[in-house]
């Protein structure tokens, strides 16, 4: 394909999937996702409409504060931050389709400046400055998008989630080396006699902190396994309930175990397809959270502070 080709083909599938990420889902749209073979299916719409919710709205909330906040948030820092990043580019505001630090919002400003540089090659002119802003918004992305999508587990929004991956891996690699990121976030200090369990509960639920995230659904999961309850409300609280049940009820060992593997998954996840080929090294916070989990194993279950 010629150049304005290629950018023309990547702004089509960057506004395919960020329509498919955003919703709700349509018969038109899964059929147009179905020009990959993974997003082929005879499922019926309500069934992957369903599936889409519990993936997105109610499990890996795809918003970059959720990722990239020591407290996660919707609508908070990082969402300004995105903002401010749409409106240098000239990102209309309605393309913001859900939040301005949403995936789909990231995809839409992709599928933009691909479709400028497309017209910049047609017209002739030099396309430098697009795919620097590119690579800038890959590199923003690249910042959390995988925590995100190794956190969708199986089925059809699984593979939509690695499509996008691979897509976004692909077009950082063809403009480069894409930029690391430092910023790790605050640890936990066990050894800490202040801390407690709503501390340890709150670093295990940011992913900006311990490197990956608890969705609800695998706190459920490790909740019936164990036979702890997980009550209601923010990923947060649930996991507090289920740290304290676990104390009282001798299931501490157990429960850090479980999550102990959910830390090895995600890291195992994190180091395969589309992620090796950045050539990144491994994150150093999941080594982090793992020395957290030795260290509370060895404490016991005696962290019972509110923290």
């Amino acid at each position: 394909m010629t150049p304005a080709e290629t950018a023309e083909a990547r702004a089509a599938g960057y506004r395919l999937l960020a329509a498919l990420i955003a919703g709700p889902l349509t018969a038109d749209l899964v059929a147009a996702a179905a020009i990959d073979p993974r997003l082929q299916t005879d499922r019926p719409l309500d069934d992957l409409g369903a599936e889409h919710m519990a993936a997105f709205d109610q499990g890996s909330s795809p918003h970059a504060g959720v990722f990239l906040e020591d407290e996660p948030s919707l609508g908070g820092p990082r969402a300004t931050a995105c903002a401010d990043l749409w409106r240098r580019i000239g990102l209309p505001e309605e393309r913001w389709t859900q939040a301005p630090d949403h995936l789909a919002s990231h995809l839409s400003a992709l599928a933009w400046l691909c479709g400028a540089e497309a017209d910049a090659h047609t017209d002739g002119v030099s396309t430098d400055g697009l795919t620097e802003l590119q690579a800038e918004v890959l590199d923003a992305l690249l910042a959390w998008l995988p925590r995100q999508v190794v956190a969708v587990i199986g089925g059809w929004t699984g593979a939509l989630a690695s499509v996008i991956g691979e897509l976004v891996v692909h077009h950082r690699l063809a403009l480069g080396q894409p930029r690391t990121h430092d910023d790790l976030g605050d640890a936990l200090d066990v050894t800490d006699p202040a801390t407690g369990i709503g501390d340890i509960a709150a670093f295990l639920t940011a992913p900006h902190r311990c490197g990956f995230l608890l969705t609800r659904h695998a706190l459920q999961d490790v909740g019936r396994a164990l036979e702890l309850p997980a009550g209601f409300g923010p990923r947060r609280q649930r996991l507090g309930t289920m740290l304290r049940s676990a104390a009282r009820f001798d299931r501490w060992e157990a429960l850090l175990d479980a999550l102990d593997a959910r830390v090895t998954q995600a890291g195992t996840a994190l180091e395969g397809a589309p992620w090796a080929a950045l050539g990144l090294p491994p994150d150093p916070r999941l080594l982090r959270t793992r020395e957290v989990l030795r260290a509370l194993q060895s404490a016991g279950g005696d962290l019972l502070g509110e923290g």
